[in-house]
C-alpha cells in the first residue's frame, strides 16, 4: 500500500471528510468513491454527484484517473456514456 496515500487518507479524516471520500474496498486503497452535492449558486444545485477515483501504484508521481458515475454529470467536459472527465490537460499528465 502506498504510504503517502494512507497518510493523506488519515489526514483527510482527521480534518473532517466533508465530501464522503473513501476507499471502495476495505483492503484496497487504490479505488475510491466520493459523493458531493452540486454548488448552491449553479445549475447543479440540488444534484448529488458520485466520483470514482482509480489511484495508480506510483501515486503521487502519476495522478488518479477520475470519472463521474455515468449519466450523473450533464457537462460539456464529461462523457455522458462513461463518466470520464474529458480535458486535454489531464490527458497530457
Amino acid at each position: 500500500m502506498n504510504s503517502r496515500l494512507l497518510k493523506e487518507w488519515t489526514q483527510l479524516n482527521k480534518n473532517g471528510n466533508k465530501y464522503y471520500l473513501c476507499p471502495i474496498e476495505e483492503n484496497n486503497m487504490t479505488h475510491w468513491q466520493s459523493e458531493f452535492d452540486g454548488p448552491n449558486n449553479s445549475p447543479y444545485r440540488g444534484h448529488k454527484f458520485t466520483l470514482y477515483l482509480d489511484i495508480p501504484s506510483n501515486y503521487p508521481m502519476s495522478p488518479p484517473k477520475v470519472r463521474f458515475k455515468p449519466y450523473s454529470m450533464p457537462h460539456a467536459n464529461v462523457n455522458w456514456k462513461t463518466g470520464a472527465v474529458c480535458l486535454d490537460i489531464l490527458e497530457s499528465m
